[in-house]
């Protein structure tokens, strides 16, 4: 009987350690598989002491802000009072001394959390508390807030944050100082990356280039890095047989999956033997683009994943190398056309005082134009160079010297327009502000679109998808411009985006903004034209002028 308990015992000890083990690997997983970094953005409301929220709280509870209890949640009113208490009493004082004396200049603040706020918490969130403890993660992160002043007596806020990950670890990859290195005993592989816009003009950290490593199982101490503002790459030996088909999989895994999506736009791998000379890693560049950029725009994924020594790739790649230095030699020596689409009033198809500037490449084939414009840093690479060359062209000189009435909107990267500085832009000249995947840095944005404002330069945003945050961008009255994309446009039979253009519409009147539409034909009925507000119109291609 007592040998039956204690089997009895022993076995449910065992199942609760079983279970005890699984919570915990889930627990750890949901606690890691939090973001690092965020933006809430809100408003406060002054006059009538409380705050709205315009960003989605975040579901695994990244720090104290979105904690379910807190309240503090999208288009949702909290007391000014409740909103306080999630700060330490030095930034309660600094925020406090904006509110009270009424400032009109923009603020910046490095916010401090309440680390022993009495928010009250759920069963879950104090669990995340007290591991956050332990880890300090909260002791950790920096916050980073950011007031504008509006005309209503109000404040438009942000709250951008990441965690200030100090490695503990004394691992080291090779080749940290990103310098050249011969690779001679070979063979070798080249994985490599695809860098997202964001990362054009911000630094992968070494953090981030460790998980990526540990993601693709490398032994770090036999990895060398390089890195340039297009491309994040790792060389290691050929690995043997099994490791290889196992990296090939998670190289293929990537590019389907969602992970590191922040950081990889695609990822592949390229085979050499050896690189003794600065010629020789140039070559390897290349190979990474052929691949990177074959991929980008959707073809084989067989082909382009991995660019083995032994297969036949020669005439593709010479091909590729090609027509790319044609690019660059175009670019580099002008030879490249301005081209102009005049935005008309639909009513009468009559020109209007502003053309939309883009560029063409007459000596380049259609189709290579059009495979390397998908590519984002090729579009990055090149913008403020035409930017700065157009404003020294003749054509526009003469305009200036003839004293026309006439307006340029250039298109321009949320990258490089974060980057250039407003005292090159003449006052007729507008910036079309665009984001490669719809996915804007609105604090910054907003605080550069405040820059130009306060030198009177014009700037418009260009909508290819609308957010709740560019909405409330729009809202600030930073921008006299904006430009419904036809990617929107080509679906505005639809309800959602026919709702979506109603709502800019009632933006831009409310701010004395212009809206124009970018459109591929003149089919709108009457119905569209009142309620969207469809007045004024471009298209890069020639119109056929008969109207529904």
């Amino acid at each position: 009987m007592q040998t039956s308990i204690l089997i009895l015992l022993i076995a449910i000890l065992f199942i609760l350690l079983i279970i005890s083990g699984i919570v915990s690997i889930i627990i750890f997983r949901y606690v890691n598989g939090r973001s690092n970094s965020g933006l809430i953005l809100f408003k406060i409301d002054s006059i009538n002491k409380r705050v709205l929220r315009f960003t989605e709280t975040e579901k695994l509870l990244p720090t104290p802000l979105d904690y379910k209890k807190g309240k503090f949640e999208i288009y949702n009113y909290l007391p000014l009072s409740d909103f306080l208490e999630f700060f330490d009493s030095q930034t309660i004082s600094l925020i406090k001394d904006v509110l009270d004396n009424n400032l009109k200049r923009r603020v910046f603040i490095t916010a401090k959390l309440n680390l022993n706020s009495k928010v009250k918490k759920t069963f879950l969130e104090s669990l995340i508390t007290k591991i956050d403890k332990k880890t300090k993660r909260n002791e950790n992160i920096i916050y980073n807030l950011n007031i504008v002043p509006l005309d209503d007596g109000s404040y438009y806020c942000s709250i951008s944050w990441f965690l200030n990950e100090i490695s503990k670890s004394k691992t080291f990859y090779k080749n940290e100082k990103n310098e050249f290195v011969k690779y001679v005993k070979g063979p070798f592989l080249c994985i490599s990356i695809l860098k997202k816009p964001y990362y054009f003009i911000n630094e992968v950290s070494k953090n981030e280039k460790l998980k990526l490593m540990k993601k693709l199982k490398l032994q770090v101490h036999f990895v060398s890095v390089h890195e340039t503002k297009e491309l994040l790459m790792f060389i290691i030996k050929m690995p043997k047989k099994q490791k290889y088909e196992t990296l090939i999989k998670s190289i293929n895994n990537l590019n389907q999956s969602t992970l590191f999506r922040k950081i990889i736009d695609v990822i592949s791998i390229q085979e050499f033997k050896k690189i003794i000379d600065n010629y020789e890693f140039e070559v390897l560049i290349n190979k990474a683009r052929y691949c990177l950029y074959n991929l980008k725009n959707n073809n084989s994924t067989e082909q382009y994943s991995v660019y083995q020594v032994l297969s036949d790739y020669k005439e593709g790649f010479d091909l590729f190398s090609t027509q790319y230095n044609n690019l660059l030699e175009a670019n580099n020596n002008l030879k490249y056309k301005i081209k102009k689409s005049s935005v008309l009033t639909y009513a009468k198809l009559e020109k209007t005082e502003y053309d939309i500037v883009t560029f063409e490449y007459p000596e380049i084939n259609k189709n290579w134009i059009e495979f390397f414009l998908k590519i984002p840093y090729i579009r990055y690479k090149f913008e403020n160079l035409q930017i700065e060359n157009f404003i020294k062209s003749k054509e526009f000189s003469q305009h200036n010297t003839n004293k026309q009435n006439k307006k340029w909107i250039l298109p321009i990267s949320e990258q490089n327009f974060l980057n250039i500085s407003a005292e090159i832009i003449p006052k007729n000249v507008i910036l079309m502000i665009y984001s490669f995947d719809n996915n804007f840095d609105y604090t910054k944005i907003l605080f550069k679109l405040d820059e130009f404002k306060n030198r009177e330069i014009d700037c418009a945003i260009y909508i290819n998808k609308l957010t709740s945050q560019l909405m409330n961008l729009m809202n600030n009255k930073l921008v006299n411009l904006m430009i419904i994309g036809k990617n929107i446009t080509s679906k505005i039979n639809q309800q959602k985006i026919f709702f979506d253009c109603m709502n800019i519409y009632e933006v831009s009147k409310s701010i004395n903004s212009k809206l124009i539409y970018e459109i591929d034909s003149l089919m709108f009925d009457n119905y569209h034209i009142e309620k969207l507000g469809i007045n004024y119109i471009y298209s890069e291609t020639p119109l056929n002028t008969q109207k529904k």
